[in-house]
C-alpha cells in the first residue's frame, strides 16, 4: 500500500473517530439535560408548568419505560399519574395526559394511552392537537 493511502486511510479513521466522540457527546447531554426519572408529585404539579421544556416532557421517557408497563391496568396508571386531562381530540383514548406545549407554542403535546377491552396498557403516543 502506498503512502498516500494509508494516510487517507489514517484520516478518515481518525474523522469517524472524531464524529462518534461528539455524536456521543451530543447524547449524553440532550439525556441529561431533557430526560428525567420520573418523580409523581412533580409529573402531578406540572400540569401547571410553563418551562421548555416542560417537567412532563422531561419524564415522558422514563414514563413509557417504567410505568406503562403490559400488565398494568388503568386503575394503576391513574395511580402513578393522575385522572385523566379531557381533551375532545383524544376521546377515543383510554387516558390522555397533558405533556406541554409542541415547539411552534401554537399547540399542545399529550400522551394518549391505548387500553384494551379489560383495561390493561396496550400502547402509548406523543400527539399533538
Amino acid at each position: 500500500m502506498s503512502g498516500s493511502v494509508k494516510q487517507r486511510k489514517f484520516k478518515l479513521v481518525h474523522l469517524i473517530l472524531i464524529v462518534a466522540a461528539v455524536n456521543a457527546i451530543v447524547i449524553g447531554y440532550y439525556r441529561w439535560t431533557f430526560s428525567k426519572p420520573f418523580d409523581q408529585s412533580q409529573w402531578l404539579e406540572g400540569i401547571n408548568d410553563t418551562n421548555t421544556p416542560t417537567v412532563r416532557k422531561r419524564m415522558l421517557r422514563d414514563i413509557r419505560r417504567t410505568v406503562l408497563r403490559p400488565d398494568i391496568s388503568r386503575e394503576e396508571i391513574i395511580q402513578q399519574l393522575g385522572d385523566s386531562d379531557t381533551d375532545e381530540y383524544f376521546r377515543g383514548y383510554g387516558l390522555v395526559y397533558w405533556v406541554g406545549p409542541d415547539s411552534s407554542y401554537i399547540d399542545s403535546e399529550w400522551l394518549v394511552i391505548t387500553l384494551d377491552e379489560d383495561g390493561k396498557f396496550v400502547q402509548s403516543a406523543i400527539m399533538s392537537d
